[in-house]
C-alpha cells in the first residue's frame, strides 16, 4: 500500500475507508486477472484499438526542403515549411497489460491532410522494444528493435531512443511554467506496410499536454542516414504528455489500385445531395446516367426529365467557343418558373470515364450563402489543402492575402492553384471566383 493510501486511511481515522480502499484493491486485482485471461484466449489485437501512452514527448523542428524531399517515396512532396516530428514514449500493447517502449520520425507531407487539418505525417521508421517493433512492423510501418529511455530531473526532460548499435536519438526539452492545456487531435500517419503499399493510419489522442521548450535534438551514431538527413536547422517546440489515450484506427491503402466506378458515383451524389445539391452524371450526348433524388425531383415535369436527356451538344460548342469552361447552361421549367441552371464540373477520372460530366443543377430562387466551399471542393477532386485555397482565392482573395491566412508561403498558394485551375478546368482567377460566386448564390 502507497504513503499516500495510508495516509489517507489515518487521515480519516476509520475503518470503513480502508475496508473501502481493501475492496477497490480486490476489484482491481480481479479486473487484472480476467484482463490477463483474455489475453490467453483472444488473437493478437489489430487496429483499431485504444491503447494508453505514457512519458510522451512530441517535438517539432524544421529541416533542409532538398534532403527532406530525398527520404520521401516519389508519390510523395514534403509540406512547406519542411517540418520534422519526433515522438518517443512508453505505451501499452493494445488490450493487453504490458508495455513497450519506443519512438518514431516523421515528416509533414503536402495533399494528404488529417481530419483535423494539419498535414498529414510520412512515418520514417521506429525503434521499439519486443514485442512491440513486431507488431508495429505488422500493422503500422517499419520499425527496429531497441527501446527508449525517459529521465526527469526537475523541470528538465531527456528522452533517448536506443537501438542494439546505440543511440540513435536524445531530445532535451525544458518544461515552463504553465498550466497544463487539455489536448485532442485525429491525425494521418502514412507510411509502408510489409508488402510495401503506402497504407493511411489514423492516430486519435486526448489527453493533457505541457508546453516546452524543445532545447536539444541529438543523433547518435546508430542513427540511419534517412534520420541523419533531417538534422534540425531550426528547432520550434516540445510537447509533454504525461498520460494519452491513443486510438489508432484500421489502415486503408493510400492509393487504392481501383475503385468501383458504380459505387463511388452514388456515394458523390449522395454526399452532394446531404449538402443541399441536385446533380447528375451525363454521359457525352447528354444522358442522364445516374442523379440524386435532390435533381430528380427539380426536374420532374420539365422535358429533360421526361426524356432521360439534357440537350446541350449545341451549347457546349457555345461553351468551349466562349473559352470559359465554367459557363453555365439553362434548363426551361414551366409554370412561369425561371430556368434551371447547369454548372458542368471536372470529376475524379476515378469515379467517371472520360466522357462522362458531373452538373449541378442550380435554382435561383433557392439561396446557398451557406454552402460549405471546402466540402464541396474537395468532392470535385481537390485535397484538403487544395480546397482552402481555392475557397479563399475564389472568394477574391489575393494568393498573397490567402497565403497569410493560411500560414503558408505564397509560392505554395501560387503553385497550389495552378493544380486547382487545372482540376477545376479554369484559367484564371477570375474564373474561379466566377465560378464559386454562382455556386454561392444558385
Amino acid at each position: 500500500m502507497s504513503n499516500w493510501s495510508l495516509g489517507l486511511i489515518r487521515a480519516e481515522g476509520g475503518t470503513v475507508l480502508q475496508e473501502r480502499f481493501e475492496g477497490h484493491l480486490k476489484k482491481r486485482r480481479d479486473s487484472l486477472v480476467d484482463s490477463q485471461g483474455s489475453i490467453v484466449f483472444t488473437d493478437e489485437p489489430v487496429p483499431p484499438f485504444i491503447t494508453s501512452v505514457e512519458d510522451f514527448i512530441w517535438c517539432c523542428w524544421r529541416a533542409d526542403p532538398a534532403k527532406a524531399s530525398s527520404v520521401l517515396p516519389a508519390q510523395l512532396q514534403p509540406a512547406d515549411p519542411v517540418t520534422v516530428h519526433l515522438a518517443i514514449y512508453r505505451f501499452g500493447l493494445g488490450w493487453g497489460l504490458s508495455h513497450t517502449t519506443g519512438g518514431f520520425l516523421c515528416l509533414a507531407i503536402e495533399g494528404w491532410d488529417s481530419p483535423d487539418t494539419a498535414e498529414a505525417a510520412f512515418i520514417l521508421g521506429g525503434y521499439m522494444d519486443e514485442p512491440g517493433a513486431s507488431r508495429w512492423r505488422r500493422h503500422i510501418s517499419p520499425a527496429t528493435s531497441g527501446y527508449s529511455v525517459f529521465r526527469r530531473s526537475g523541470e528538465d526532460l531527456t528522452h533517448e531512443l536506443w537501438s542494439a548499435e546505440g543511440l540513435v536519438v536524445r531530445v532535451r526539452s525544458l518544461l515552463q511554467s504553465v498550466s497544463p492545456a487539455e489536448a485532442a487531435s485525429q491525425d494521418r500517419y502514412v507510411s509502408y506496410d510489409e508488402a510495401g503499399t503506402l497504407i493511411s493510419t489514423l492516430f486519435s489522442v486526448t489527453g493533457r499536454n505541457h508546453a516546452c521548450e524543445l532545447q536539444a535534438v541529438e543523433f547518435g551514431p546508430a542513427a540511419p542516414e534517412s534520420w541523419r538527413a533531417l538534422m534540425p536547422t531550426e528547432l520550434c517546440w516540445s510537447l509533454f504528455h504525461p498520460n494519452m489515450l491513443c486510438n489508432l484506427s484500421a489502415p486503408e491503402p493510400l492509393f487504392p489500385d481501383k475503385v468501383p466506378r458504380a459505387a463511388s458515383r452514388t456515394s458523390l451524389l449522395a454526399t452532394l445531395g446531404r449538402l443541399g445539391w441536385p446533380a447528375c452524371i451525363l454521359s457525352a450526348d447528354g444522358r442522364i446516367l445516374q442523379q440524386n433524388p435532390e435533381a430528380a425531383a427539380l426536374l420532374k415535369g420539365t422535358s429533360t426529365g421526361s426524356l432521360g436527356r439534357f440537350d446541350h451538344e449545341g451549347a457546349r460548342g457555345g461553351q468551349q467557343a466562349s473559352g470559359s469552361p465554367v459557363r453555365p447552361l439553362t434548363v426551361t421549367r414551366d409554370n412561369g418558373l425561371p430556368p434551371l441552371l447547369l454548372q458542368f464540373l471536372p470529376i475524379d477520372p476515378a469515379i467517371v470515364s472520360g466522357d462522362e460530366e458531373l452538373v449541378l443543377l442550380i435554382d435561383p430562387l433557392v439561396t446557398r450563402r451557406n454552402t460549405p466551399r471546402v466540402e464541396l471542393l474537395q468532392l470535385l477532386n481537390l485535397t484538403p489543402s487544395e480546397a482552402r485555397v481555392a475557397a479563399l482565392v475564389g472568394s477574391g482573395l489575393p494568393p498573397p492575402d490567402a497565403a497569410l491566412s493560411l500560414g503558408l508561403t505564397v509560392g505554395t498558394v501560387r503553385s497550389t492553384l495552378k493544380t486547382v485551375f487545372s482540376k477545376l478546368g479554369v484559367n484564371r482567377q477570375a474564373e474561379l471566383v466566377r465560378m464559386l460566386g454562382r455556386l454561392d448564390a444558385g
